[in-house]
């Protein structure tokens, strides 16, 4: 009865809907050491513990979660689906996310392969003053390229990896985890090597024990951090969905969990 007399009056109905609370997707793939979602280190990654502090500090929004493939978000965000992923990032402008105010600063992206094949870029001339060229590496038919399927990377070196996505040198990975299953393949010798950042490494270290994987930066890219934010799709939902973070997020990115988390995994 009382749902029908709303309905009678469609200002009474309008107020009702205002109060509804605004309700934020958050969009998360498995992807150590940002999103964890099995094993010892379960939502120990460093954007598990930024969404449930910014889920505890935003309480007047309603929060929710959907765990799907780097892939399928992407996809999604392209679509104009309201979501935000919560690790990103943030570029000077994006034609899909409107981006909240830096979280973290990472550490610079490197090359990750095996000792023995640092060896060889060094005899090969390709490593030099300990930095990688990563566009010597990418002419280089001998070292099979792993990459996560819907990875992206700061432009030098994402300019790279498209200039040879085409060869049969290039392997996409699909599907969750995608990192720590090209990591494996390497210390395998299946693949030679990856794009990632070291704290991954650090992560790969610590669950699957010792191994002959280094780190090396790159000669593209150097020693420059890796500024991240939370990406909304571009929309007017997204925009709004920043606006509101952003009241959050001094507090969130100073609260002992998310500083200690972030010392945990080496990430400014």
């Amino acid at each position: 009865m009382f749902f029908l007399y709303i309905l009678a009056f469609p200002g009474v109905a309008d107020i009702a809907a205002d109060e509804q609370p605004f309700t934020i997707q958050w969009a998360v793939s498995p992807a150590p050491p940002f999103h964890i979602l099995s094993g010892s280190f379960y939502r120990l990654g460093m954007c598990d513990v930024l969404v449930d502090q910014l889920s505890r500090k935003l309480i007047q929004v309603q929060h929710s979660t959907v765990v799907m493939s780097h892939t399928r978000i992407r996809r999604e965000i392209e679509e104009k689906e309201n979501l935000c992923f919560p690790c990103v990032i943030k570029r000077e402008i994006s034609p899909w996310y409107h981006y909240t105010d830096v979280t973290v600063v990472h550490p610079p992206l490197g090359v990750i392969t095996t000792r023995k094949n640092r060896k060889a870029f060094k005899k090969a001339g390709m490593l030099k003053n300990s930095r990688v060229s990563l566009r010597s590496l990418a002419k280089n038919s001998h070292y099979l390229f792993g990459k996560p399927a819907a990875r992206k990377f700061p432009t030098p070196l994402q300019e790279v990896i498209e200039s040879f996505a085409d060869t049969n040198h290039f392997y996409s990975v699909e599907g969750t985890d995608a990192v720590t299953r090209i990591m494996k393949k390497i210390s395998l010798g299946r693949l030679g090597y990856t794009l990632e950042y070291p704290t991954a490494l650090r992560y790969f270290t610590l669950t699957e024990g010792e191994n002959d994987l280094v780190f090396i930066p790159t000669q593209e890219y150097g020693n420059r951090a890796v500024p991240g934010a939370i990406g909304c799709t571009k929309n007017a939902w997204g925009k709004e969905a920043v606006r509101k973070i952003n009241t959050a997020l001094r507090d969130v990115v100073n609260h002992p969990d998310y500083l200690a988390i972030r010392q945990f995994w080496q990430v400014k």
